[in-house]
């Protein structure tokens, strides 16, 4: 049973929709104070919506895939499957008001995967792929929970922005170190992702450089534990100097789901 779940939890990559369901949570209850059960409800719909976005792209990543993950054969579901498993959480969000988020997610996996649309798949523009994901993550971690409080508008978009860079440059950086993983199969599919254009080493010191200056802005601001969890993740990136297996990655987000969930924990205690 338990290695039936560890094997549904890697050849589905679930761990980037838990992180992106923890930041929301933890992005909720900091600005509100409390998560309700409608709160959760919507967080949990847009990790799945990510999810089935996820297994859509699958449809069109056989050729890195062969690469990348070889011997993981990937489940390929229709896309009548996957558009009646998307209808109950998108009901829930478009109620919620959430129809602009849910719009531009439309648009983009339909666009970011599929290359019949205008004969090539977006993702494989330069920094295309990293855009989106760290665009995707943001949206669902930060500008969702805002929206409860706030109306959508411009303004609320740069202050989110200029109030809290930090998150940024972190979803970026994880998103990058995940690149790395995938170095190879992305140059023969051809993505412009950083590593495959600037190499795993060159990439991998540069995050460190990164999550180094955001692990000690996080300390001067007070935030210890972030501060310490930053300068791990550094290590973390720098040791990818050299190639790894895929499980080395797994359990580098593995780790950032377990801080982000004692994260939460503290904060709810400590309200």
């Amino acid at each position: 049973m338990v290695s039936r779940i560890l094997d549904l939890y890697l050849r589905y990559r679930t761990a980037v929709s838990i992180a992106a369901l923890l930041l929301y949570l933890n992005t909720v209850q900091g600005l509100m104070g409390g998560i309700s059960l409608f709160h959760f409800l919507c967080g949990l719909s847009f990790a799945v919506g990510q999810q089935i976005a996820y297994a859509y792209d699958a449809r069109f990543r056989t050729e890195e895939d062969v690469i990348n993950r070889p011997g993981w054969p990937e489940v390929r579901h229709s896309f009548w499957k996957l558009g009646a498993l998307a209808a109950l959480p998108a009901g829930l969000l478009i109620w919620a008001g959430f129809l602009p988020i849910l719009l531009y997610a439309a648009a983009s996996v339909w666009i970011y995967s599929d290359r019949s649309v205008f004969g090539r798949r977006f993702k494989t523009l330069p920094g295309l792929k990293t855009f989106v994901n760290v665009l995707n993550f943001w949206l669902i971690g930060i500008l969702a929970p805002a929206l409860f409080l706030h109306d959508l508008s411009l303004e609320l978009v740069v202050a989110l922005v200029r109030g809290a860079p930090q998150p940024i440059v972190f979803i970026f950086c994880l998103n990058v170190l995940v690149d790395i993983r995938d170095t190879a199969g992305d140059r023969k599919a051809g993505l412009s992702t950083l590593p495959a254009v600037l190499g795993a080493p060159a990439t991998a010191a540069l995050l460190a450089v990164l999550l180094a200056a955001v692990g000690a802005n996080y300390a001067y601001k007070g935030d210890i534990p972030a501060g310490l969890f930053s300068a791990g993740l550094a290590a973390f990136s720098l040791y990818s100097f050299k190639p790894r297996g895929r499980l080395y990655y797994e359990w580098g987000l593995a780790a950032m789901n377990v801080f982000m969930a004692g994260h939460l924990a503290r904060l709810i205690l400590t309200r």
